[in-house]
């Protein structure tokens, strides 16, 4: 889901981008991609990804039609909605204020929910990548991390499965029996 301030007076502009993606390398097929945002011993790579940039593709700007969209159909839903929160720079307001309305908007714009965790959140933010650093502190959710810049995928049904398995206990093969997701 979506959560948007975006203007529908607006005329769209759709953009032609070169988007980058994971280029396939034969070494992938003993072991997996992965990068490691740790403080590494010097002489171990921190990643062993390749990337590439694809052709032009259109992205179309869907700034008007945000109506035209829903969970169900295409996977993600445009709503609106102000926060409490306006700084994001204090943990114990987040999990206190954003958090809980984040709960709420789940259950008021998803059909059919029988249960809802938060298991996970972070802060980008578009910087200098020189501010950020290069090193991630997992404790730190208040680290601000960069725009995500290559397409990807945040979770695997396996890694689904198992974050519902970890966190949900005796219930977990119950739900994992319906229907699944993970809301971004």
């Amino acid at each position: 889901m979506t959560v948007s301030n975006i203007s529908s007076t607006r005329i769209p502009r759709n953009e032609q981008v070169k988007l980058t993606y994971l280029k396939w390398q034969k070494l992938y097929e003993t072991e997996k991609p992965y990068q490691v945002f740790l403080n590494l011993k010097p002489g171990i790579p921190s990643t062993n990804l390749v990337f590439e940039n694809d052709e032009y593709q259109e992205i179309i700007d869907v700034r008007g039609q945000q109506d035209r969209f829903n969970l169900d159909k295409n996977g993600f839903e445009y709503i609106t909605h102000e926060s409490k929160v306006k700084a994001f720079n204090n943990q114990d307001e987040i999990e206190s204020v954003y958090l809980p309305e984040t709960e709420e908007i789940i259950r008021k714009h998803v059909k059919n929910v029988d249960r809802q965790l938060v298991f996970d959140y972070r802060i980008r933010r578009n910087a200098n990548p020189s501010s950020i650093g290069d090193i991630i502190n997992l404790s730190d959710k208040l680290q601000h991390l960069l725009p995500g810049t290559q397409v990807h995928i945040d979770t695997s049904p396996l890694g689904v499965s198992r974050r519902v398995k970890f966190m949900c206990g005796e219930d977990a093969e119950k739900l994992l029996k319906g229907r699944v997701r993970i809301i971004k």
